[in-house]
């Protein structure tokens, strides 16, 4: 195993720890010992219900270097379920071409079409102000050359 792979060396040690294959299944075992451990320095449940979370416990190590010691705030189901909406309405209206009309005779549910309208109407401008700004960045670079 090359440590050269991993991002940092706590990452590579614990990949190596648990890469070894031993007679008894001791890395389960230790993986529990490693959750209660956790529990028992952070009082927080959450964070074992992520660790349950990953089949792959190696994956739930990558997430902690990834997250490092950082506060994460992850959105409600609410407002994923409304980034997930006005990103298919966006689709259906900037990309498609239809009304609102033909989305919304298309949907088993309403929706409010001033709501997401708006929505839409906000991301297309985000998009066309971070398309404009990458234009304005590759103009300068041309430019110089």
């Amino acid at each position: 195993m090359d440590s050269t792979e991993f991002k940092n060396v706590w990452e590579y040690r614990v990949k190596k720890t648990f890469e070894e294959k031993h007679k008894h299944d001791t890395t389960n075992l230790l993986w529990e010992i490693i959750t209660l451990f956790l529990y028992s320095t952070t009082k927080d449940r959450l964070l074992i219900d992520i660790y349950n979370f990953f089949e792959d416990k190696n994956q739930f190590v990558q997430f902690i270097s990834l997250v490092d010691g950082r506060t994460l705030k992850t959105p409600t189901k609410t407002a994923i379920e409304e980034a997930l909406l006005t990103a298919v309405f966006y689709y259906e209206k900037k990309i498609n071409g239809k009304s609102w009309k033909e989305i919304q005779e298309s949907l088993d549910f309403e929706v409010s079409s001033i709501k997401y309208g708006i929505k839409v109407r906000n991301l297309n401008n985000w998009i066309n102000q971070k398309l404009q700004e990458i234009l304005q960045i590759e103009e300068k670079e041309h430019g110089k050359k």
